[in-house]
C-alpha cells in the first residue's frame, strides 16, 4: 500500500516537473522584434504574425514588451490548467502594450479569440477595435426575423477578447479597453472579468441597432467584478441612444445563463449599467455603483435574481424611449439594501418597457430619495424602506460615500456578504448599512 502511494507521488511529481521544464515562454517587441528572430526574450517577434501558427499547453506565455504597439489579432488554441493555466501577458517597463485589431475582416475584429481552456490575460491596452460592418438592409430588421437572426450572429462574433463557446476558465484582468464596440464577450462558463478599465465608446457595434458594450457574458458560472466603465453609450439609432456596461446575452451562442455574480463594479455616464436579454437564473448584482442613463437593469428574462447593496443613481437626463430603473418581465426577484435616488420623472418600480412591466417584486430595506419627487419608489413601501436624503459625502463630484447622520448607516439587512465596494470587512457598525458603501470613521 505505501509502495502505490509513494509511487502516485512519484508519478505526479515527475508530471508537475516535465509541464514546467516543457512550458514555453514568447516574446513580443514592436520595437526591437523581428519575425525571423526566434521569439526569445533576446531575440523577440516584431508582429503577432508567428503566434497563428502555435498550439498552446500548460504553462506556455505569451509576453508583450511594454511601450510595444500591435495590430491585427490572433487565436489562442490549446489547453492550459487549473495548476498551470495559459498566460497572456507582459515584460519590460514603460507603458502597457497597446493592441488594436480594426479590420472586422479579420477574425471578426477579435484581437484575441480564445479558444483554449484555463487561460489569463492580464495587463493589455485594447483599443480602437472593430464594429461589426456586416453588409445587409436594416429597414426590414424587425419585421422579418430570420434577417434579425442572421444579422445578430454576425453582429455577435464581435469582441476584442471573445471566447467560444467550449473554452472555459478564461480570466481576463488589469486590462484596459477604450473605444472598443464590444470590450471582452464570454461564451464558455467559469470566467472571471476583473480589475479592468473600459471608457470611451461612442459608436455602434452594427447601427442602427446595437449600441456598444463593454462586457457581454453568454453562459453560466461567470464573474465579472472590480471593473470600471465609463462613457459607454452612442446617440441616434432605432432607440434614441443604446449601449451600456454589462449584457447577458445567450440568444445564439452560448449557453443557459446561471449562477454569475456581478459585484463591486464601478459604471459613469454609460448608457445602462446591465441588460438581461434571453435568460438569468440566480443572477446576484452586488455593491456596484451606477450613475448612469437609461435604466440601472433590464430583466426583459430571468428570474430568481437578487441586487442588493448598490449605489443606484438614475438622475441623468432621459436621451432614449426609455427612463427608469428597473423593467421586469417575470417573478422571482429580490431588491434589498440599495440606495436609489431618482430624478424627479423617473419612479423605482414604475414604468418599464414593452412587456417587462411587472414590479410586484420583494423589495426591503431600500432607501429611496428625490429631490422633487415625493414618490420616487412608485409603490408601497416595504420591510424596513423609507424615502430621505441618502446623506451622502458629496454626490456632486461622485462621492457617495456615507456622511455619519446619514438614514443608510446600520439600517440594511444581514445577507452574508463579506465586503463593501471599498473592500471594508463588514459589517463596520451594528448592522450592514444600506448602499456599496459602509460608514467608518477611517479612510478606506
Amino acid at each position: 500500500m505505501k509502495n502505490s502511494f509513494m509511487k502516485s507521488i512519484i508519478t505526479l511529481l515527475v508530471l508537475l516537473i516535465s509541464q514546467s521544464i516543457w512550458a514555453r515562454t514568447y516574446y513580443l517587441n514592436s520595437q526591437t522584434g523581428s519575425d525571423r528572430y526566434e521569439g526569445t526574450r533576446q531575440h523577440p517577434w516584431r508582429t503577432l504574425n508567428n503566434l497563428a501558427r502555435l498550439r498552446y499547453t500548460a504553462g506556455d506565455s505569451v509576453l508583450f514588451s511594454r511601450g510595444s504597439h500591435f495590430t491585427g489579432g490572433f487565436v489562442v488554441k490549446g489547453q492550459g490548467t487549473l495548476q498551470q493555466p495559459i498566460y497572456i501577458g507582459t515584460y519590460g517597463r514603460g507603458a502597457n502594450p497597446k493592441l488594436t485589431n480594426p479590420d472586422y475582416g479579420h477574425l471578426n475584429g477579435n484581437v484575441i479569440q480564445v479558444r483554449a481552456s484555463y487561460l489569463i490575460i492580464e495587463g493589455l491596452s485594447f483599443a480602437n477595435t472593430a464594429a461589426c460592418t456586416y453588409a445587409e438592409n436594416p429597414s426590414r430588421y424587425w419585421q422579418d426575423e430570420s434577417l434579425r437572426t442572421r444579422i445578430d450572429k454576425k453582429v455577435l462574433l464581435v469582441g476584442a477578447v471573445y471566447q467560444i463557446t467550449e473554452a472555459h476558465h478564461l480570466t481576463v484582468r488589469l486590462c484596459s479597453f477604450r473605444d472598443c464596440p464590444l470590450g471582452v464577450y464570454c461564451n464558455g462558463q467559469y470566467n472571471q472579468i476583473t480589475q479592468n478599465s473600459f471608457r470611451d465608446c461612442n459608436r455602434f457595434v452594427w447601427k442602427p441597432f446595437w449600441g456598444p458594450v463593454a462586457i457581454v457574458v453568454a453562459n453560466a458560472h461567470n464573474e465579472v467584478s472590480y471593473n470600471t466603465c465609463r462613457n459607454y453609450k452612442v446617440l441616434g439609432g432605432a432607440f434614441g441612444a443604446d449601449g451600456g456596461f454589462i449584457e447577458l446575452d445567450s440568444r445564439y451562442y452560448g449557453g443557459p445563463i446561471h449562477t454569475v455574480a456581478v459585484h463591486h463594479n464601478y459604471s459613469e455616464g454609460n448608457e445602462g449599467f446591465m441588460e438581461v436579454t434571453n435568460s438569468g437564473r440566480h443572477v446576484t448584482v452586488s455593491y456596484n455603483v451606477s450613475n448612469d442613463f437609461q435604466q440601472f437593469i433590464f430583466f426583459w428574462e430571468g428570474d430568481s435574481c437578487d441586487v442588493d447593496n448598490n449605489t443606484i443613481i438614475r438622475t441623468k437626463p432621459a436621451n432614449s424611449g426609455v427612463n427608469v430603473v428597473f423593467t421586469f418581465k417575470n417573478n422571482g426577484f429580490r431588491i434589498r439594501n440599495n440606495i436609489i435616488e431618482v430624478a424627479h420623472d423617473v419612479q423605482a418600480f414604475a414604468g418599464g418597457a414593452y412587456e417587462a412591466r411587472n414590479f410586484n417584486q420583494l423589495h426591503q430595506h431600500n432607501l429611496y430619495y428625490a429631490v422633487d419627487n415625493k414618490d420616487p419608489i412608485g409603490r408601497p413601501l416595504g420591510e424596513g424602506e423609507r424615502i430621505a436624503y441618502p446623506g451622502f459625502i458629496d454626490s456632486g463630484k461622485g462621492n457617495y460615500h456615507l456622511r455619519a447622520d446619514s438614514p443608510a448607516v446600520d439600517a440594511g439587512q444581514q445577507l452574508g456578504y463579506s465586503v463593501d465596494f471599498d473592500r471594508r470587512t463588514l459589517p463596520v457598525g451594528r448592522t450592514i448599512d444600506i448602499g456599496a458603501f459602509e460608514w467608518s470613521i477611517t479612510k478606506p
